[in-house]
Parts: C-alpha cells; structure tokens; sequence
C-alpha cells in the first residue's frame, strides 16, 4: 500500500534509504505490474509486512517507469549493493524477524481489565514542536520522564481551522504538556534535535512548511532558549539550519486516526483498555503507552509506573513484551502471555 507520508531523518540515513528501496522495489512490483498506482503527494509510504518505509518521489517516479523484468534487475542490484557496502542491517532498523514477532504479538487477545486509573493532577507546561510527521513525533515524547501527554496537531500558519488535507500554511506539530519538576524544556530541545533534520526542506517547495521544522514558544524563557540552540546548531551541522521559531497560537487537533497512531495498531490491547477517541487525544495514559509500544522507554522504567497506568498483569506482559520486541530486537514477543 502507497501513501503519503514525511520521512522520518536519521544519522544512518543512507544505510537506511538503501535497504527501504529494496524492499520498496519488490512491493512496487506488485503494484505497478499488476494493479497500478495511486499516488498523491511528494513522499510516499510503503508498508511490507506491516513495517513502513519512505521513499522519494524520485525513486517512486523511476519504479514506476521500468517494467516487471528491469524491477526485478535493479531490486537485485541493490540487495547486492547492500550486502557489500554494509554486510549488517543498520542499527536503527529492527530486525524484520522481530517485527513479524510483533505483529504476532498484537494478534493476542486480551481480557477487558476494570482496574481504576485516574488521570494525574499535576501542573504542567507546554512545549510545541514541529518535526515532520507526527505519528512518529507523538511517539518519541511519549514515555519520555515527566511528560505527561502529547497530541498531534497543526499550528503555525494563518488559515482557520486546518485539516490534513487542506493544511494551508500550517506546520504538522506535537503539542507536549509536561511536569516541570520532573524534565525542563532543555531536555525536550535534546529529544528535538535527535529525533528530526532540521534542514528539511521539500524540493521546489520553499514555501510548503508542513514537514519543516519549529519551536513554537510558550514563554520568553522558551523563546531565548530555542534561539540559543538554533544558533547552536547553525555551527554544529553542515547545510541550512531551517527550523522557525515563532509564538505558540492556536493549536489544532489532528483528525481522531491520527492521535497515538502507533498505539491504535495495537488494537487489542486498545480494546482490553477500553480506549475511546477522547482517550487517543488527551488521555496521559495513552501518551505514556504510546512511547512504550513503540519503542521510546525501557522496561524497567515502564514497570515502575505500570501499576498507576490501571493494567491488568496480562496488559503489563503484552507491553513489557512490545518495548522488548522493538527496543532490544530480541524477538521476546514469542511465546504466550503468562
């Protein structure tokens, strides 16, 4: 399946690109040689075996020019390139075989659980980030220490009331409350500034900001800080540093299918929870569990507070499982639930 989608950067980005385009080449195939393609915007996500991938359009375009025998050529040359430029896959990807693992996991049916949960009454402050597409965002604040939730959302730009097809001139964002005894707005700038590339810029869009990068500042204090890290960052990195820093406006919600979007693959697990649209967008529970199942917290830091996440010992099992599964690509989704 083909659709739009932000890539998302990493530091291994090449190793990366390279074995997306393989496996890219095999699903096109399948697309283009029997059915054809619908294709939308500039970056396209392909999903195999239930594991996205992103390629460009450029390369989308090329796939979609060849015929059957010359896809199957270049999807081999490229396997080979693979193995003899890196021999290993790179760090950042987990390993297919634990991703299977995963989806096994997922298919595991879970008993309701009627445990109390009660939302935390705390203080907290808002921090607004820009970094390309937010399903992936939302997930990395997720299980972050002293966050407390996270939405998806559109903000930055003057048109009213956004959506994600009609985006106007707005940024795709993350609104973060968080408790600020617990992290401090530096320690979300860390998170920013590893978890997306600031140069992004689409090709012949200069002034398309939707996957573009920003700080969107909640105070002077946050505003002074993001121009420091900025400025920062302009000598730290080579190519143009583009991230905005602008005043926090309105915040809109993305659509419902958009919030927690990797927490709603889990759909068993959303069920034994009971979990509702209002849940996905503003439920400290979901923002927590997000994070975990996708990878973004450890299991010891989620056993410490999964007593006060209301979960039975059968949903504690399934996500220690999960994190173990994504982080650690140790496959430890085998097995029953015990």
């Amino acid at each position: 399946m083909l659709r739009s989608k932000q890539t998302q950067y990493t530091s291994t980005g090449f190793k990366r690109s390279l074995y997306d385009i393989n496996e890219v080449l095999f699903v096109v195939q399948v697309v283009h040689c029997n059915i054809g393609l619908h294709v939308h915007t500039v970056l396209y996500e392909v999903e195999v075996h239930g594991i996205a991938f992103y390629v460009q359009k450029s390369v989308v375009s090329l796939i979609i020019s060849m015929d059957c025998r010359e896809l199957w050529l270049l999807s081999l040359a490229s396997l080979l390139l693979v193995a003899s430029e890196f021999g290993v896959v790179a760090d950042d990807q987990v390993d297919p075989e634990c991703e299977e693992e995963t989806s096994q996991l997922m298919k595991h049916m879970l008993e309701p659980s009627n445990l109390p949960y009660t939302e935390p009454d705390v203080e907290t402050t808002k921090a607004t980030f820009g970094m390309g597409c937010f399903w992936g965002v939302e997930a990395v604040f997720g299980a972050q220490p002293g966050v407390i939730r996270v939405k998806a959302g559109y903000t930055g730009g003057q048109m009213k009331d956004p959506t994600y097809k009609y985006l106007g001139d707005h940024f795709e964002a993350v609104e973060i409350e968080y408790d600020s005894t617990k992290t401090d707005f530096p320690t979300l700038l860390k998170l920013f500034w590893a978890n997306h590339d600031p140069t992004f810029l689409e090709k012949g869009k200069s002034s398309v900001v939707q996957y573009m990068s920003g700080i969107f500042y909640h105070s002077e204090e946050q505003k002074g800080l993001a121009e420091e890290e900025v400025a920062r960052k302009k000598e730290e990195i080579d190519g143009d540093v583009l991230t905005k820093i602008q005043p926090a406006e309105t915040f809109y919600d993305a659509e419902d299918y958009h919030q927690k979007y990797f927490l709603r693959q889990h759909k068993n697990l959303a069920s034994s929870l009971g979990l509702t649209d209002s849940h996905f967008l503003s439920s400290s529970r979901t923002t927590r569990l997000l994070g975990y199942v996708a990878g973004y917290g450890t299991v010891e830091s989620f056993v410490e507070e999964a007593n006060s996440l209301g979960l039975s010992h059968e949903q504690i099992v399934y996500i220690k499982k999960a994190i173990r599964s994504r982080k650690e690509g140790s496959c430890a989704a085998k097995g029953p639930l015990h």
